[in-house]
């Protein structure tokens, strides 16, 4: 594992809560480390932000309320872009992973397989190694962040129990959130880390106007491209050098969806004690830039899987 840059003063910064600024933060130069697949992943220090959207906010929804100050005590690693296919293509085949069999996927991704989907869908977006994988369920992402921490020696965050009925999804359980390896960021810290110090809808300002920089988005002119994504490090990131927060593919996150925030969950949420969905973030190119402010909510079943779905990872940093 290599890592560049040490652990200076950026642990104790703090994510700006100041509105009447509208520009985008500046640049920050923060710790990075790479690990075994080579996926670049920065420190994302602890600190404080606003989570949600206000009420004026344009393409704000209901369930981006209450607005309300949430700490993020502990730094973290977060991967600069999504992961890619040569990332989960690589724990495919070391983990001889098939959905099918675990239940794990849903049956958009057996009418892909069958052929029906997969003519509809190939080459929409072109299936890049560097590319966003896509076609993976909340429960492959958790699969394989299990499996990239054991393959790294760390502890793994989730225990993974499964079904005893045939074709039915597993249980999962977050038994190290905070002293295991890899997992999916919580809706909290993905949006604090989307956000990287602004308060305004998108990290590059109050509008979509320089969206296209920052996220490529595939109904601009010629409005027929199918490729409509991009590598996962493309476009210029945001101020703490995560690529494609806002655009690309929608990410899942760890947390059970809820139409609205619990207002006393404060410090360290990680949502919901239980639900039937998992909430995605993050917005994609074949969606308007609305859906990929940094407030912006979806969510899915677990099982759910479709062209326009991926994930990001985060690694915990230790004590």
């Amino acid at each position: 594992m290599r890592w560049l840059g040490l652990w200076p003063a950026a642990l104790a910064l703090t994510a700006a809560v100041n509105a009447a600024d509208p520009a985008p933060a500046p640049e920050m130069k923060l710790p990075e480390m790479t690990n075994t697949l080579g996926t670049k992943l920065v420190l994302i220090p602890a600190g404080a932000f606003v989570m949600g959207s206000p009420a004026g906010e344009w393409g704000r929804a209901q369930n981006e309320e209450p607005q309300r100050t949430v700490a993020i005590t502990r730094p973290f690693f977060m991967a600069r872009g999504e992961v890619t296919n040569q990332e989960f293509r690589t724990f495919v085949e070391a983990a001889k992973y098939d959905p099918i069999a675990a239940g794990e996927s849903d049956f958009q991704f057996l009418f892909y397989l069958a052929g029906a989907g997969k003519a509809k869908y190939d080459n929409t977006p072109t299936n890049a190694p560097d590319h966003a994988v896509t076609w993976v369920s909340w429960y492959a992402a958790c699969r394989f962040c299990n499996w990239l921490s054991e393959k790294e020696g760390l502890p793994p965050v989730y225990v993974i129990t499964a079904s005893k009925e045939k074709g039915t999804p597993p249980t999962v359980a977050m038994a190290r959130p905070y002293d295991g390896g890899y997992r999916l960021p919580s809706e909290a810290e993905w949006e604090y880390a989307a956000r990287a110090g602004t308060t305004t809808a998108f990290s590059f300002g109050p509008d979509d106007t320089d969206f296209t920089k920052y996220a490529y988005y595939g109904l601009v002119p010629p409005y027929n491209d199918p490729n409509y994504r991009h590598p996962v490090l493309s476009g210029v990131p945001n101020a703490w050098g995560l690529h494609q927060m806002h655009g690309n593919v929608f990410e899942w996150c760890w947390d059970f969806y809820a139409r609205r925030y619990d207002p006393y969950q404060l410090t360290d949420p990680f949502g919901p004690l239980a639900g039937d969905r998992r909430v995605e973030r993050g917005g994609t190119g074949r969606l308007g830039p609305m859906y990929a402010r940094s407030a912006a909510r979806m969510m899915d079943v677990p099982a759910m899987t479709r062209f326009d779905l991926g994930f990001r990872i985060v690694r915990n940093a230790g004590k």
